[in-house]
């Protein structure tokens, strides 16, 4: 009697699985379209526990009680004005400001995140414009250090300006070629994010390609220190290949420096730290000393909140030395007495090596090219990691 009774429940459980298939996926299906009408098919739960991560892991720990509130969300828009990405401000319980991420809502990627400063609020004040203008308006993203607003009348705003001259306006067309040079890879996975508390180098801007500076690119720049002093800046390729090896550090992913410095932003910063023809006064025309590089870094990034782990003189100037470096996951501010043809002291980014060639940015072309070591007379190597 007992066997018979076994023998029926088991019966029953068997018939009541394709029930509970059913159900599930039928749930699944639900849960979907709920996700799918909100404009995101990626569980922004995990999305903001995964920013909580970032946050925390970046120096915010101290500000950060329970779970993060976001505050403040802005849609942003591809040149279609279809949501792609969504930009969220986060408060902790306390209701204390602790930073924002920028995260695609399909697949919940993220593009950009910091613990420091406010991103828009910075734009905004820039370009004279109000938070009642980004919600009337339409905010386009292109990729973290191309954003763009439509206001109501028509007018497009680039509110971060390569120029750093603000406010800076743009036609419709100009907008178009923007996002068909520019655009990131919208929809790129999740799971390296999620599954790990490390952000891959890809995090950022994966598809999206990244220009070097140029020294003429700061020449009409006017420096200004704290005591109002006031110069054109000349002789300066040190602060301009300090300005490409920042940034590039954000391109990698590997530093949260926000998107509100703007090229000029990070440039003036270093023009001072490294007290270039004596800084903000002018008063000297022999560029950069060799001694002021290295300690720059971590002036220029207390200041703007993204403190390199180290920066540091190498003890070598060796092929060897710059390999092993940059095979360690540093980038290299290298001066030089020769680069090719050119003579003179130079200072360059190099950011990696391969089949016997280093990537460089010169500071004169707007792209990297391979060199030789043979093509450098190297005479200080400084080391950065973030």
């Amino acid at each position: 009697m007992l066997t018979s009774k076994s023998n029926r429940n088991r019966n029953l459980k068997i018939k009541l699985i394709p029930l509970l298939l059913i159900l599930m996926t039928v749930f699944s299906i639900l849960s979907y379209s709920v996700h799918a009408k909100s404009g995101a098919n990626v569980d922004m739960e995990d999305n903001y526990s995964f920013a909580k991560i970032l946050l925390t892991r970046d120096g915010a720990i101290g500000k950060i009680n329970g779970c993060l509130l976001p505050q403040r969300r802005i849609n942003l828009l591809d040149i279609n004005s279809e949501v792609v990405a969504e930009y969220i401000e986060f408060q902790n319980e306390s209701r204390e400001y602790v930073g924002y991420i920028i995260t695609d809502v399909h697949s919940g990627h993220i593009y950009d995140y910091s613990n420091e400063g406010n991103l828009f609020e910075g734009l905004l004040i820039k370009s004279g414009l109000t938070y009642d203008d980004v919600l009337a308006g339409k905010v386009y993203f292109v990729n973290p250090f191309e954003i763009y607003i439509e206001l109501t009348d028509g007018r497009i705003i680039d509110l971060m300006p390569q120029s750093g001259i603000y406010s800076s306006e743009i036609t419709r067309s100009q907008l178009e070629q923007t996002f068909s040079l520019r655009q990131v890879e919208y929809k790129s996975p999740i799971e390296p994010e999620l599954k790990s508390l490390e952000v891959p180098n890809t995090t950022i801007m994966r598809s999206a390609s990244f220009t070097p500076c140029v020294t003429s690119d700061f020449d009409n720049l006017k420096i200004v220190d704290a005591n109002g002093r006031r110069v054109y800046p000349h002789d300066h390729c040190s602060p301009t290949a300090a300005t490409t090896i920042m940034k590039y550090f954000k391109h990698l992913g590997e530093s949260n420096l926000s998107s509100s410095y703007s090229n000029n932003d990070v440039f003036a910063k270093f023009y001072i730290a490294m007290d270039t023809n004596g800084g903000a006064s002018g008063t000297k025309d022999e560029g950069t000393a060799r001694s002021k590089i290295a300690p720059s870094y971590t002036k220029v990034g207390r200041d703007l909140g993204a403190k390199p782990r180290k920066s540091s003189k190498l003890s070598g100037t060796s092929s060897n030395t710059m390999i092993s470096a940059l095979n360690g996951g540093k980038l290299l501010h290298v001066f030089v007495d020769k680069l090719g043809s050119s003579k003179g002291g130079h200072s360059i980014a190099v950011v990696s090596y391969s089949n016997g060639y280093f990537k460089i940015a010169d500071g004169w072309s707007a792209y990297f090219r391979n060199v030789s070591y043979s093509d450098m007379s190297v005479k200080q190597v400084v080391g950065i990691n973030y």
